[in-house]
């Protein structure tokens, strides 16, 4: 019973202080980890433009070597007057069709919920070669405490249904 009484606490206390020497190394214990030195520089959210937000196009590329084409397709592209495209997901549905969501940010590249922000998709019947026009499915954001982003995708695969989660008016932290 004695060792026990020693153990159990030992073994506590190596736990503890793995995870405080991982947590100061910045490392991952399966990978390479990130150093301070790659950190510095980079601004906020470690995005090279300085602030959080999609300032460019969003595009789907073939990554599958089985096949052929390797052409790049605008799927969000950022010609409509000030609107950002941010948070793309891509799901497949069950007869094979594609769905590309996104956040569109309408004037600014802020978050919920300081800008206006609606959710929208577009659909591709041909393996994402063209896709159809954007559709909202949020409600319409009329002001900045109404914005609906962040989304979470899936497909139920017995079903067919599409459940989407989003972030909503006022936010996570005052929600």
């Amino acid at each position: 019973m004695k060792k026990r009484f020693i153990f159990i606490p030992l073994a506590i206390l190596i736990v503890i202080a793995g995870v405080l020497i991982w947590a100061c190394e910045l490392r991952h214990p399966f990978g390479m980890g990130l150093s301070a030195e790659l950190l510095e520089g980079l601004g906020p959210y470690m995005s090279e433009s300085g602030g959080p937000g999609y300032k460019g196009d969003i595009s789907a590329q073939t990554t599958n070597t089985y096949i052929t084409k390797s052409t790049k397709v605008m799927v969000f592209p950022l010609n409509e007057g000030n609107n950002y495209y941010r948070i793309p997901t891509l799901i497949q549905l069950t007869n094979g069709d594609l769905l590309a969501f996104a956040d569109k940010r309408i004037g600014s590249i802020g978050d919920v919920p300081k800008s206006p922000i609606e959710t929208v998709y577009k659909k591709s019947r041909d393996n994402g070669q063209t896709w159809s026009q954007e559709t909202r499915i949020s409600p319409q954001s009329t002001a900045t405490n109404r914005s609906y982003g962040d989304g979470a995708y899936c497909v139920d695969r017995k079903t067919g249904n599409i459940i989407c989660l989003v972030v909503g008016d006022q936010g996570f932290i005052q929600s």
